[in-house]
């Protein structure tokens, strides 16, 4: 049994493991951290439903015809200072808990890894808020959804596009009803590794003498727009974007650490494939000065029926401040086509291979290392970045 022909098509998204009667497939690491099934022969009984259950050569198949409305969207203050943007999924998975569902997103656990979890409360799902820019480990939860699903339960499922998906090809090949499930598929750039990520927690506790308790990709206290890195230690210290903080999202930054798939995503396009797409709503400050503002602002892009039935209960609740935009007033380059990739990026990640976590930080990322690093990083951002700019047009 062979699930792809060649493994650069491969999302990572588990559907195949979830869906094995036999417990034949398992999710493993390659060597730049990136999950991909390994068959169990012994076990393979060649039922098909891995194939079957498998987005690749199926992408369109899930995908809705484009957008319905577009919105921008702010929650309560309080809220918005503990989201990522506008608290637009706080706003929805509150009125799914308020019906008795259950919501799943991705998580950060005790070891700093990341992966998806389940909340019936709002306590549990306010661990789901703000950024993480790794890919989360999918585990077992398609499985649960579907006998959620099966006992008539509400589910809000919230993932990058290719995990909402994954979630909906297994759904169809077991053919378990989708009516009481909603889906929100995040604006994304891409994922990072999770082995990068992991070394790069590592270096901070080394270097810092203590275990890394809390990180934020998204700090507000000095605004809204950008990388503002949080990390607070269990030793008591508190940093805020310092060279140390801020070494993964130079590296994110530059496009050298995303998924091989990221690179000719599918996904990345006006015809969604959830429900609901959320994001942040950048461009705002061109489109609405007057609504425009430091604290955050959600995109909301409403891709269906389904979708604009959820939101019309949403936008009814007077806490909430939104206006309703033409969707050509957007400007977010992966509604359009995929992340592009670095030219340097099988480079950095050969020698990744060979030489290590520091050595590659010290030459890519501007930390710590010589004029002639630094002039070498400035050639290859400045190349990448022309490169973006002359697609864009």
């Amino acid at each position: 049994m062979r699930l792809f022909e060649n493994k650069k098509e491969c999302f990572g998204c588990g559907a195949c493991a979830n869906i094995c009667p036999k417990n034949a497939i398992f999710m493993r690491p390659d060597e730049q951290g990136f999950l991909y099934p390994k068959i169990n022969e012994e076990l393979c009984v060649n039922c098909n439903l891995c194939k079957m259950s498998c987005q690749i050569q199926n992408e369109n198949e899930v995908k809705n015809d484009g957008a319905v409305k577009c919105y921008g969207f702010k929650n309560e203050d309080i809220i918005r200072m503990k989201s990522s943007s506008g608290g637009a999924y706080t706003a929805i998975s509150d009125k799914i808990l308020f019906q008795g569902g259950a919501c799943y997103g991705s998580v950060f656990t005790d070891s700093n890894d990341v992966i998806f979890q389940k909340a019936r409360t709002k306590c549990e799902r306010d661990l789901f808020l703000g950024s993480k820019y790794v890919q989360s480990d999918i585990r077992n939860s398609y499985f649960d959804i579907g006998v959620e699903l099966k006992n008539q339960e509400r589910v809000l499922f919230t993932g990058t596009p290719c995990q909402v998906a994954g979630l909906k090809q297994f759904l169809k090949a077991k053919k378990i009803s989708m009516e009481h499930l909603i889906t929100i598929d995040l604006l994304c750039h891409g994922v990072p590794s999770p082995k990068l990520w992991k070394d790069y927690i590592r270096f901070l506790e080394k270097k810092n003498r203590g275990k890394v308790m809390g990180y934020s990709f998204r700090d507000k206290e000095h605004g809204w727009s950008g990388y503002h890195i949080k990390v607070e230690y269990d030793n008591g210290l508190v940093e805020c974007d310092s060279r140390e903080d801020l070494i993964f999202t130079s590296l994110f930054s530059m496009d050298l650490i995303l998924r091989p798939t990221c690179y000719k995503c599918p996904y990345s396009c006006k015809e969604r494939c959830g429900d609901i797409t959320i994001g942040d709503y950048w461009g705002i400050h061109q489109v609405d000065q007057d609504f425009a503002d430091e604290k955050g602002i959600s995109l909301i892009i409403v891709n269906n029926k389904k979708g604009n039935q959820v939101m019309k209960d949403v936008l009814d609740n007077p806490l909430y401040t939104w206006k309703e935009y033409p969707y050509n007033y957007v400007s977010q380059p992966n509604l359009t086509y995929p992340t592009l990739k670095n030219l340097v990026t099988d480079l950095f990640w050969m020698q990744y291979r060979k030489k290590g976590f520091l050595w590659i930080v010290q030459k890519y990322s501007g930390y710590n290392n010589s004029f002639i690093n630094r002039m070498e990083r400035s050639i290859v951002f400045r190349i990448h970045s022309w490169r973006n700019k002359r697609r864009e047009k």
